[in-house]
């Protein structure tokens, strides 16, 4: 009974379970929601709600880069550091003891961020966001619920992008395990109000009112959950406050960041958004659900990496390369190995959607497997990139630039000729060209390791903690 204790507090108290719990719990929306959602709508529907879905997630992804630059800065000043702007060189390092004065200063840098870039959103959403929908909306018959739809989300969106500020800060101080617990009870309510609202017919709007309301839920819990943790310290800390050394510290490596993040994972999603203007909306149905599969899977997958993120960037400060090396690419064996896992159980995915009657059918198995190639040698480099990123130094910016333009450019000359098939080999090819190598050179150097001694250090680990 002690032993059956001591595992469930471990899994309780440890960030990367309890962002799996969380990620799993919105997962299980594909097993309780989705085969409801698949088999109530009409796939023209479908593709409309899939677009909201893809719209939030790359407004989430293309924050400007802050939410991973205020992350790693708070873990900086977690790890005592002062000077905050470059950890090139591991003779700039932390003390390893808080610096509160530094901690405040950020604090009001964060605060001034967050209230202008939600500004931004909730005018691009409008804007752009309405844009995008206008024509797929056009096709379906009840066209004025999606536009209520879509004002809801709106609304919601800009709240929870403003909660990103909270999540930011309790990242960066190590409180994963803690937001994911209380992330794990509103997704799990989420999907359970979700269930009850389409098993009773309900509407797209209800779905959307739904999925709003828990979302700003979450940033409330983000706020309440900082005002309580280090003593209440941040409850005497000023809202807003500028300091020229913070924000520089910050600004460089956020908008660099965001363009990283555009010209990768944000062209990625907005595949979806050309195929709108252009394709067929059932085609464009089957897509976005891979798309979603894919998402969800590389979520999960992200879990054992990016929830040490604040651990990495801590080591980084501190001067810690060698430990940094063992941690980081023992992460990104076990990612990689979710990943693939997670991919190819969804090849079983047909045989579910004939079982729930569903109204929208699976991409081809053989574009699945091309597109499941083209994301793990992505997610690949990604993670390099972040290791690179503990330096706070994000260089990756020009390289990405080239690619997205190539992405784009063979996407659009593709798509007349293959169709959807044109996304993940523009996405492949462009990588190829250099993120996917470059990357992982650059963050070995940074860790003083060549590709043979950082790839032999992850299996060695391996073999040892399996013996053990």
């Amino acid at each position: 009974m002690k032993f059956i204790k001591e595992i469930c507090l471990r899994l309780w108290h440890s960030p990367t379970y309890t962002t799996w719990g969380n990620f799993i719990v919105s997962a299980s929306s594909l097993l309780v929601t989705m085969p409801l959602l698949l088999r109530k709508f009409n796939p023209d529907v479908t593709a409309v709600w899939f677009l909201f879905t893809t719209i939030i997630t790359f407004v989430h992804i293309a924050d400007l880069g802050f939410t991973p630059t205020f992350t790693r800065l708070t873990a900086f000043v977690m790890g005592g550091a002062t000077d905050l702007r470059d950890f090139r060189d591991i003779r700039n390092k932390g003390d390893g003891k808080v610096k509160w004065d530094v901690m405040e200063k950020l604090y009001g840098n964060i605060g001034y961020v967050y209230i202008i870039s939600t500004l931004l959103v909730f005018v691009c959403a409008i804007t752009f966001g309405t844009l995008i929908l206008s024509k797929p909306i056009s096709k379906v018959h009840n066209q004025p619920e999606m536009w209520q739809a879509w004002s809801v989300t709106i609304i919601g969106l800009s709240i929870n992008f403003y909660g990103k500020k909270y999540e930011a800060l309790l990242q960066g101080m190590n409180y994963i395990a803690l937001v994911n617990r209380i992330n794990i009870i509103f997704g799990f309510l989420g999907v359970i109000v979700s269930f009850i609202i389409l098993l009773n017919n309900g509407t797209i709007l209800q779905l959307a009112i739904a999925t709003q309301v828990f979302s700003i839920l979450i940033s409330v819990r983000g706020w309440l959950i900082l005002r309580q943790v280090e003593n209440g310290r941040f409850r005497k800390f000023k809202l807003f406050s500028f300091n020229k050394e913070i924000f520089e510290a910050a600004w460089a490596p956020s908008w660099r960041s965001a363009i990283v993040i555009l010209g990768s994972t944000g062209v990625t999603q907005a595949s979806g958004f050309m195929f709108a203007q252009v394709g067929d909306l059932k085609i464009l149905a089957s897509y976005l659900f891979a798309l979603k599969l894919m998402n969800t899977i590389s979520d999960i997958s992200k879990a054992p990496f990016y929830t040490k993120t604040p651990v990495f960037s801590k080591l980084r400060s501190e001067g810690k390369l060698f430990e940094l090396t063992e941690q980081t690419s023992r992460a990104i064996f076990i990612s990689l190995t979710i990943f693939f896992i997670g991919a190819i159980c969804v090849l079983f995915c047909p045989y579910f959607l004939r079982l729930v009657s569903s109204k929208v059918v699976f991409i081809n198995p053989k574009l699945w497997i091309l597109m499941v190639v083209v994301w793990a040698l992505e997610r690949h480099h990604a993670m390099h990139a972040q290791i690179y990123s503990t330096t706070n130094h994000v260089p990756f910016y020009v390289p990405i630039i080239i690619s997205g333009i190539v992405n784009l450019l063979l996407a659009m000359l593709l798509l007349p000729k293959i169709g959807i098939w044109a996304f993940p080999i523009a996405q492949g090819v462009s990588n190829a060209l250099m993120n996917n190598w470059w990357n992982v050179k650059i963050s070995l150097k940074s860790l003083n390791q060549t590709f043979s001694s950082y790839y032999k250090i992850m299996f060695v680990q391996f073999k040892i903690k399996k013996s053990a």
